[in-house]
């Protein structure tokens, strides 16, 4: 069977247009950033007397010298990285036995409860095995570039300076007065934070100020990274740290594109496991997908399931028929439920 869409007509898709009718759209200022292509993660190296340490197309930015101002000496520059513990099995322990000079960004009591998920702060050394192992991608534990666990930066500042300038940003109060955790150090996270216009956001200019920041795209699989540095104007910028209506949208979204991303991932996968044969067209699981929201499938593991059922039976250019649209649609019955009817019924050539 072939899943993937061809000139027929997908019904989902239209579907799916219908229902998200009238969505606002909110444009996107210019990005401040550069791109980091081609970028290729290290193997394992067995065997080789001088492994490579960074993968060559983020050398420069990672731990390449300052250019040179004439008449100046260029401050020396020190690479950091801020990385989540939640992604990497025993961070905690293999940040004591590396020697580096890294700190939790949370402290006392949070700190001793939440140090298997909490953000570290690591002063990095380009010639050090952890390092290596940050680019790495292998089956061992320790190999760390599959999890993209966090972002990394550059700047003049020690490091005792940099954990106090990211800890004020650890929580903070949003325009309702609720308290939230700004998980800044995900890269998917920071991807957003850095395409929001800073006049509509005040506290970005201070949590983004005097540093050079080098992260992965996650949706390129680590092949493309950004690079982003901040105008020298106003960094002296104060005041109480305040999450607007604009950066919560946008954070929402980008949650709601993540989660969109990691459901259409894993039916694919399943489908594929299933039949190898199978050629799955994400666009049209993401159609299935939009239109099961929505009609109330909001459990994640449920939605991700019928996605599964739907596309297995009924590929991009069969339309399901209509007492199974009348069922899938009431909303009486429960996601479980109408999930069951699917996978029990019949499939177009039966």
């Amino acid at each position: 069977m072939n899943l993937a869409s061809g000139d027929a007509e997908d019904y989902w898709a239209g579907a799916a247009l219908k229902d998200s009718a009238g969505e606002a759209s909110h444009p996107q200022p210019e990005l401040p950033v550069q791109i980091i292509e081609g970028v290729e993660h290290l193997d394992a190296q067995f065997g080789v007397q001088e492994p490579q340490n960074v993968p060559t197309a983020l050398r420069d930015a990672l731990f390449g010298r300052p250019k040179q101002i004439e008449g100046h000496s260029p401050l020396p520059l020190k690479t950091y990285a801020i990385l989540d513990a939640a992604k990497v099995m025993g961070l905690p322990e293999t940040l004591e036995a590396s020697g580096l000079e890294h700190a939790c960004l949370f402290k006392g009591k949070a700190a001793g409860e939440l140090r298997d998920v909490a953000p570290y702060l690591v002063r990095l050394e380009e010639s050090h095995s952890f390092t290596r192992n940050l680019f790495t991608k292998g089956p061992s534990v320790w190999h760390m570039w599959d999890r993209q666990p966090g972002i990394y930066l550059r700047s003049t500042e020690d490091f005792q300076k940099t954990w106090k300038h990211f800890r004020k940003f650890i929580k903070a109060q949003d325009y309702t007065g609720r308290w939230l955790y700004l998980r800044f150090w995900e890269p998917s996270t920071f991807g957003v934070l850095s395409k929001i216009d800073r006049s509509s956001e005040p506290w970005l200019t201070r949590l983004l100020r005097a540093h050079r920041f080098i992260w992965p795209d996650v949706s390129k699989d680590g092949h493309h990274w950004f690079e982003f540095e901040m105008d020298s104007e106003n960094l002296a910028a104060k005041g109480k740290i305040v999450i607007g209506r604009h950066a919560l949208d946008a954070l929402d979204a980008a949650v709601r594109e993540q989660h969109a991303a990691e459901d259409i991932r894993s039916a694919r996968a399943y489908l594929q496991r299933s039949d190898q044969s199978l050629e799955v067209c994400e666009n049209h699981l993401g159609s299935v997908r939009s239109w099961l929201l929505a009609h109330g499938f909001r459990q994640r593991k449920v939605l991700v399931s019928t996605m599964q059922a739907i596309a297995e039976k009924f590929p991009a250019d069969v339309q399901p028929p209509d007492a199974l649209l009348r069922l899938l649609s009431d909303k009486r019955k429960g996601a479980a439920l109408r999930l069951w009817h699917v996978e029990n019924w019949p499939g177009p050539e039966q």
